[in-house]
């Protein structure tokens, strides 16, 4: 599939599948020891960032140098050095965690899933094993171990998951299941204490991986990080394709990342369009209702009926209902019997620009959801997200969304003035005003590029390029806070009186009362107890990295973007 095939489909999910291709291999990124080399890994988050995709980053613990050191050759075992892996796992997730510190340069999205390499259990097949891992069950315990403690130790908020389970059903040609005999011994020796999420492999894997976890005791979220859709050799077409994926999800699968299908594949084919409509139609849902074997009821931002070869359950009224087949064309049912695989889903109203939380009004908590959706921690409709309509969720949006914000927020004033005025009778003028007066009065300037008169004079209050600033506000440090010691001041605000300052990595907002006229001490701060504090706090008289503030004079809106989720 193209990348572009792959962008129209508005999957959310990214994911590598083995050391050659993630981005996110030791030896890719630390080149030597102690010298790592990001850009490869930087433009490739980038890219997710921009098309708004998130990332299951993949960690396998290979670098050549490492493995010369001890087996003299890169043969994809256990590291030697494992304190200098441990480091390197450290250092990665503290790059893309999004707290503000040491972060990539323009992260969006932070990455807040990381999977413990791939497929690491050995399938021996046609004289081959096939594997990305060449080890035991207790050395991928210890890889494991490390790898979690390193994220933790970098994200306590991060989640982890163990490397992908490719089979628990078929076994190799032997018909041993190799992969339950080595994740029994993973499991036995504690394994389960080191990841958050069960990850597994092929929606034909899932019930025999959910007996497996139930005998051993464990209790976990599942996702299936690699699931198939119409495969060649598979023999199943595009509805029962969409009736797997459908129950997984009724079986309580939290995600399911689908391989792109392969063989003859174009942006116009049935499969396209078939995988195309099932994202559309149930992504971002909330929970699913199983009403019969054949009918399943998905309620999230609204409520999709997914049925196929079944009666229609009576809470349908299709009058209230849109209908389209698997391949998202309408379809008009002519009694209460399905034929065949159909969405029904309920008609959507037109919302208002803005309403993130669907509460029929615009305002802060709408901000908050924003902000969370900025940093990967909210999913929602990307057509909602997007305030200002570029194509993109950013920060960007955040601003736009303020600014909404406060205008409604003076609307109200400028009804009741407007309704003043018309009460006010009318005054005539005492004399006339004639044309010839008016023109009489103006005075007409002519300037150059840069805002210079013919004379050589700047017109007041005109600008020029490259100019000196009249003031400087404040000077920098990391690790002393004062009134006028930034560290990354993010946003600012006037209403034409006051001059107000997101000063984002000391946690605060400063207040001119005036406009300054030289580097002049502000007046108030708020989100600390004084100026010399900068602590993080999600209390409602603390802050935790404000990256933007608005004000009309008489409220202040701020953007404060890592308090927590009420």
């Amino acid at each position: 599939m193209q990348v572009s095939e792959v962008l129209n489909l508005k999957a959310v999910w990214e994911r590598s599948a083995g050391p050659r291709d993630t981005p996110f291999n030791w030896g890719r990124i630390e080149k030597s020891p102690g010298y790592y080399d990001w850009s490869e890994v930087d433009e490739y988050v980038r890219w997710c960032n921009e098309n708004k995709k998130m990332i299951v980053a993949m960690i396998f613990p290979y670098a050549d140098w490492d493995q010369i050191s001890c087996y003299g050759g890169y043969y994809e075992k256990i590291p030697c050095n494992l304190t200098a892996y441990k480091e390197f796992v450290k250092k990665l997730v503290e790059r893309y965690d999004g707290d503000g510190i040491d972060d990539m340069p323009g992260l969006v999205h932070p990455i807040k899933y990381w999977e413990v390499m791939n497929e690491v259990t050995p399938r021996h097949w046609g004289g081959e094993v096939l594997s990305f891992f060449n080890g035991t069950a207790e050395e991928y315990l210890t890889i494991l171990k490390i790898t979690y403690e390193a994220i933790k130790e970098s994200d306590p908020e991060a989640k982890v998951l163990n490397a992908g389970i490719a089979d628990m059903t078929i076994g190799n040609e032997s018909g041993v299941i190799e992969c339950k005999d080595f994740y029994s011994e993973v499991f036995e020796l504690g394994g389960a204490d080191y990841f958050d999420i069960a990850n597994i492999h092929w929606i034909y894997n899932l019930d025999a991986f959910k007996e497996f976890l139930q005998y051993h005791g464990i209790e976990k979220p599942i996702w299936i990080t690699e699931a198939e859709f119409a495969h060649e050799g598979m023999g199943k077409d595009v509805e029962e394709s969409v009736k797997d994926i459908v129950e997984s999800f009724a079986k309580g699968m939290e995600k399911i990342i689908i391989v792109p299908p392969t063989g003859e594949w174009v942006a116009d084919s049935s499969i396209f369009y078939a995988l195309k409509t099932m994202i559309e139609k149930l992504n971002y849902f909330d929970y699913v209702e199983k009403i019969n074997d054949n009918c399943y009821k998905f309620v999230g931002e609204g409520v999709t009926y997914v049925i196929w070869n079944s009666s229609l359950p009576e809470e349908i009224n299709l009058s209230e209902m849109n209908v389209i087949d698997v391949f998202g064309n309408p379809v008009e049912l002519d009694n209460n019997y399905v034929s065949g695989l159909v969405y029904i889903s309920e008609l959507k109203e037109e919302k208002e620009l803005g309403d993130l939380n669907d509460d029929g009004k615009i305002d802060v908590l709408d901000l908050v959801a924003l902000t969370n959706v900025i940093l990967g921690k909210k999913e929602v409709e990307e057509i909602k997200a997007d305030i200002n309509g570029d194509g993109k969720v950013d920060t960007a949006d955040l601003t736009e969304l303020i600014n909404i914000i406060l205008m409604q927020s003076e609307q109200p004033e400028q009804e009741q003035l407007e309704e003043e005025q018309q009460e006010k009778p009318e005054v005539q003028p005492e004399e006339e005003v004639k044309l010839e007066d008016i023109i009489k009065s103006i005075e007409v300037i002519f300037t150059n590029s840069s805002y210079e008169s013919v004379t050589g004079e700047k017109p007041a209050g005109w600008f020029k390029t490259g100019q000196n600033a009249d003031n400087v506000l404040g000077w920098f440090d990391f690790n002393y806070t004062e009134p006028l010691m930034f560290n990354h001041p993010m946003g600012i605000s006037t209403d034409g009186k006051h001059l107000l300052l997101a000063d984002t990595r000391n946690n605060r907002i400063l207040i001119w009362n005036e406009l300054p006229d030289g580097n002049v001490p502000p007046d108030l701060v708020l989100g600390q107890p004084d100026f010399y504090s900068n602590n993080p706090g999600n209390g409602m008289n603390e802050l935790n990295w404000p990256v933007d503030v608005a004000t009309d004079g008489r409220h202040v809106v701020v953007a404060d973007t890592t308090m927590p989720e009420s």
